[in-house]
């Protein structure tokens, strides 16, 4: 449900559901319509990985991850900031 409200207000409180034939489904908070969001099925996790197929499933994930590029944060970035200022210092 998504709500204007803060969480606590729906703690506890008494939402009316109302499901239709077409499998639709509409709630209501003290009279007032509630937005609803609809969720897909999670996927299923995979299972244990024989010794002898470990290698290939790995290598088979490396190939599909190569398209993301890492993270690398800007020179500005807080965590360089530190390493910045001690090699400054080291300089001196």
């Amino acid at each position: 449900m998504q709500t204007n409200r803060e969480t606590y207000v729906l703690k506890k409180a008494r939402i009316v559901i109302h499901e239709f034939k077409d499998e639709s489904i509409d709630a209501f908070y003290m009279g007032k319509k509630l937005l609803l969001k609809t969720y897909s099925q999670q996927q299923k996790q995979m299972g244990e990985v024989d010794s002898k197929q470990l290698n290939a499933l790995l290598d088979e994930l490396v190939r599909i991850s190569d398209g993301k590029k890492k993270y690398i944060p800007s020179k500005k970035h807080p965590w360089k900031r530190h390493a910045r200022k001690a090699c400054d210092m080291i300089q001196i």
